[in-house]
């Protein structure tokens, strides 16, 4: 185990917890695990393991919705929720006519990553100190364990986020 551990970039107890479920490891992390034991992501994660049949759908009436989660923001959830996901789809709608503003209300940071696409609106991207501004159409990719904040900008504003492991 030292040896994969020190091939992968990460230590052996690291790699230990992962082995007993008591961590998720990154995606960059995960292909790192792959590469070395000549593998594929997608076997690592178990998808050629019979699991109790999840319905992959969620419906629109369905999702778990979160209001006010920050300041004038609804976080959608798109993925069935349990506990076998890697990864985790969200809408993030933004109101930033609200009378506190819109944002996530903190700096966030966490394992893993996220990327996401700016469905409509405008939003800043405050990732470590820096600010940036994405117009609908502009996506990221973020590490999470940078701090980072999303903030709307101009009105309602919404971002779909995909982030590994799940964060919500």
């Amino acid at each position: 185990m030292r040896a994969l551990a020190k091939e992968v970039k990460v230590s052996a107890s690291f790699l230990s917890q992962v082995e007993n479920g008591k961590v998720a490891p990154s995606l960059s992390t995960l292909a790192g695990l792959a590469n070395a034991l000549e593998s594929r992501i997608g076997i690592l994660l178990g998808e050629y393991t019979k699991l109790p049949y999840v319905n992959p759908v969620v419906p629109k009436k369905k999702r778990m919705v979160m209001k006010n989660m920050g300041h004038g923001v609804k976080i959608e959830l798109l993925t069935p929720q349990n506990n076998r996901n890697v990864m985790q789809g969200a809408i993030l709608a933004f109101n930033s006519r609200s009378s506190t503003g819109s944002s996530t209300g903190h700096y966030a940071q966490h394992m893993g990553q996220e990327t996401g696409l700016v469905l409509e609106g405008s939003v800043a991207l405050v990732y470590g100190n820096k600010e940036r501004r994405l117009e609908a159409g502009d996506s990221f990719y973020i590490n999470s364990n940078v701090p980072h904040e999303f903030k709307g900008i101009d009105g309602e504003s919404r971002i779909l986020i995909v982030a590994t492991p799940p964060v919500f």
